[in-house]
């Protein structure tokens, strides 16, 4: 199958450094607005269009990874165009709902998918629906993509904007909180050198014994305090300053967003 990328950043890059044993480059099309951004792949053998309408064009499969505000004046400039018929959409714009695409170009197959950053390491976990003009066999291909990048997960779009909060836009939590932590550490006089890396490995390490256990999160957090220890008193200070509840409200404000974006 013959992909067209329309936008060529992070996460499109992303996902084009997991196809190396999938896609031929000859068989990928790119096109992004910048040529900066179209720069980083001169030394690759992908296809850089022209424009947009000429990546779409030429492939079977087009891959949306612009922004979600610029994604009406793509609409646009592609209807004008007219290249969308018979293509097997995939989108990995925030909050566009399948509806959008199929108002615009038609009954179409789309699948709406939500990566997050880690899929750059190979770590990313990747939601995705689809509707019913999907087939099992495109789903499966797109799907292998995504594995190949990270884990999947397959939800009902209604889920959709939901687990942006989840996944999508968790890992912007995860480093605030790691940041936090290093801050913290060099504010009491700890040096520098390793200290990231150190709160780095301390995360990944309770992220992989809450997996690997059969134990509930509040069950590990019990096995880490001690009555009238140190950790309960941390615990008891992040509760006086309600970072559950902070956490939750946060949450909630990002899906609120998508759902705005989706509307747009």
């Amino acid at each position: 199958m013959k992909l067209a990328f329309l936008g060529v950043g992070n996460m499109a890059g992303a996902i084009l450094g997991s196809l190396r044993n999938i896609v031929d480059d000859a068989d990928i099309f790119l096109f992004d607005r910048y040529p900066e951004a179209m720069a980083r792949y001169a030394d690759r053998g992908y296809v850089r269009a022209e424009s947009a309408p000429a990546a779409v064009a030429a492939a079977d499969c087009v891959i949306f990874a612009v922004k979600p505000q610029n994604m009406p004046e793509l609409f646009a400039e592609l209807q004008a165009a007219d290249v969308m018929h018979g293509k097997l959409v995939v989108s990995i714009a925030a909050g566009i709902p399948i509806k959008a695409f199929t108002d615009a170009f038609g009954p179409l197959p789309v699948i709406r998918t939500m990566p997050n950053t880690p899929m750059l390491i190979g770590e990313g976990m990747i939601a995705l629906c689809r509707n019913a003009l999907v087939t099992d066999e495109d789903f499966a291909f797109v799907r292998t993509l995504f594995d190949a990048a990270g884990s999947t997960i397959v939800l009902d779009e209604c889920d959709m904007n939901k687990i942006i909060s989840v996944t999508g836009s968790s890992p912007a939590y995860v480093f605030l909180f790691i940041k936090s932590i290093y801050e913290s550490g060099l504010a009491q006089g700890l040096a520098e050198d390793g200290l990231l890396d150190a709160v780095c490995d301390a995360v990944i390490g309770s992220a992989k014994l809450l997996k690997a256990s059969d134990k509930t999160p509040d069950e590990l957090i019990a096995m880490v305090t001690s009555k009238k220890g140190t950790t309960e008193q941390a615990l008891l200070k992040l509760e006086e300053y309600r970072f559950a509840e902070g956490i939750h409200a946060a949450m909630l404000a990002c899906t609120k967003r998508a759902e705005e974006l989706g509307r747009a």
